[in-house]
């Protein structure tokens, strides 16, 4: 009786490293998805915005050299308003 105890807990503990095992490659493989599915959220986003600002940039009512002034002037201000932020 005591080795049927033995090899059915035995069995038991098999069971139960088996289904660990599983659980575990599985949650691996949902977290593979996950980043998989967030690249290409970013990649899209990314590639939708860089043609979102080209497209407003080839069909702007303005001529080329404003466009490109004003571009310009809102570019310096951003990048002299992060400088005085990272000062501060």
């Amino acid at each position: 009786m005591w080795t049927t105890v033995m090899k059915t807990g035995i069995c038991v503990l098999a069971m139960k490293q088996i289904a660990d095992t599983v659980i575990d490659r599985q949650q691996q493989d949902e977290r593979a998805r996950r980043r998989y599915r967030n690249r290409n959220l970013l990649l899209g986003s990314a590639s939708g915005a860089a043609a979102g600002a080209a497209a407003g940039l080839l069909l702007a009512p303005r001529p080329g050299r404003e466009s490109r002034k004003i571009w310009q002037s809102r570019v310096v201000s951003s990048l002299n308003a992060a400088k005085e932020s990272v000062c501060k």
